[in-house]
């Protein structure tokens, strides 16, 4: 059986030229652990590559099974490929740039992803490594706080591996620096069967997230999971080959679902009608499994009787432009309007790979605090303030508490 020494030998003789040819071989070396660190020894692991897309038809294509390896006894295993099998890859980056990943799911059903593409010769890969996130919660007056019981994971890098930080250039002109690996960012998701109920993506890393009934509203079976995203590039130098190689990655970690209690509220707003929409309001119906488009910038919701209102939860709000807020006002008569309270969206920098705008979004979800003075109305509206707006705005459910 060749080592990984004699596959990487092999390899700098295939490319020592410096010209690459369609049937020379490419080593991905890599490592798979254990939670505790020990190696997953003799395990079998499938890659998939993303299948060839050329644009023809509107679903993006997904990854399909492309080559198993198995682990030796510390863990390590070599991936070898062809040139021809990485370069003529048609993919569409919309849905990730990364032809090629290894993914594993554990007993307890946590989950990880490493993801990659590489140029010029062999590589390595990030270390497969589960992390075990202990997310638990405790209860407050008002819903639960979901925290994590574990620090957020990390990469090792190889000592072959060579990199430096990104230059991220703003549509402004303005630019920053971001380190190269990324941070871990951090993601806590909640879902209700196939519906997403809440999502906060915070690339800053903060560990905890109240949950209140409002945003869990009555929602059967509610579960909480959360997510750690890095991602990164890396350059080795063979010794032999003229090819310098390249390795674009990401890794992900995502943490088994945990059981939420039900908030057990129900909003004030359900199955109101609202404007535009004529019959049934689809934003006001308590389903969450799609996104739909409001083709203005302004949304009104016609209570059955006058409401003191304390609280709004908006899912799933997205508006090409700059949105800079989501004001949120309320009428008696429908003409004179008072504003009732406001979210400040955070402006988000340009992402430095795609596949982290993709984790991004364009989706946020607000819980919007409503002044307590306030009187009782009958109207809300709903409008976004900005620049360069476009005249639609998509919405999973707007939801107003009593």
């Amino acid at each position: 059986m060749k080592t990984r020494a004699s596959l990487l030998a092999l390899s700098l003789l295939a490319s020592g030229c410096g010209t690459l040819y369609p049937e020379d071989p490419l080593f991905v070396y890599g490592r798979a652990l254990r939670a505790d660190g020990t190696p997953l020894a003799g395990t079998a692991l499938m890659f998939q590559r993303k299948a060839a897309y050329d644009g023809s038809t509107p679903t993006p294509s997904g990854f399909e099974p492309f080559r198993e390896v198995t682990t030796e006894p510390d863990g390590s295993y070599t991936l070898e490929l062809l040139v021809k099998e990485i370069s003529t890859q048609v993919r569409d980056y919309s849905f990730s740039p990364h032809a090629f990943r290894l993914h594993r799911q554990e007993e307890d059903g946590s989950e990880t992803w490493v993801g990659f593409d590489l140029h010029g010769g062999d590589v390595e890969v990030p270390t497969l490594r589960p992390w075990r996130a202990d997310l638990h919660t405790t209860p407050t007056a008002d819903g639960v706080m979901l925290a994590l019981g574990a620090p957020l994971p990390s990469l090792e890098i190889p000592p072959s591996a060579t990199f430096g930080d990104w230059t991220v250039i703003e549509p402004d002109g303005t630019h920053h620096i971001e380190p190269n690996p990324s941070p871990p960012s951090l993601w806590l998701e909640l879902r209700s069967g196939d519906g997403l109920l809440w999502w906060n993506p915070n690339p800053k890393g903060t560990e905890t997230l109240a949950v209140s009934r409002s945003i869990l509203e009555d929602f059967a079976t509610p579960v909480a999971r959360t997510s750690v995203f890095i991602d990164g590039n890396w350059s080795f130098k063979p010794l032999v080959s003229l090819n310098d190689s390249y390795l674009s990655f990401y890794v992900e970690w995502a943490s088994p679902p945990l059981a939420l209690p039900s908030g057990g509220l129900v909003p004030a707003s359900r199955g109101a009608a609202c404007e535009p929409f004529v019959d049934t309001c689809p934003l006001t119906d308590g389903k969450l499994e799609t996104i739909k488009s409001v083709p203005l910038n302004e949304l009104r919701v016609r209570l059955p009787a006058p409401k003191k209102l304390r609280q709004a939860v908006v899912r799933g709000f997205a508006s090409a432009g700059d949105p800079e807020a989501v004001v949120v006002e309320g009428s008696v008569d429908g003409q004179e309007w008072t504003e009732l309270g406001r979210a400040t969206l955070e402006t988000r920098r340009r992402a430095r790979s795609i596949q982290l705008t993709n984790r991004l979004g364009e989706e946020r979800f607000l819980d919007v605090s409503l002044a307590p003075e306030a009187p009782a109305v009958t109207q809300v509206r709903l409008r976004v303030m900005g620049e360069g707006l476009m005249n639609r705005v998509d919405l999973r459910e707007l939801s107003l508490f009593e």
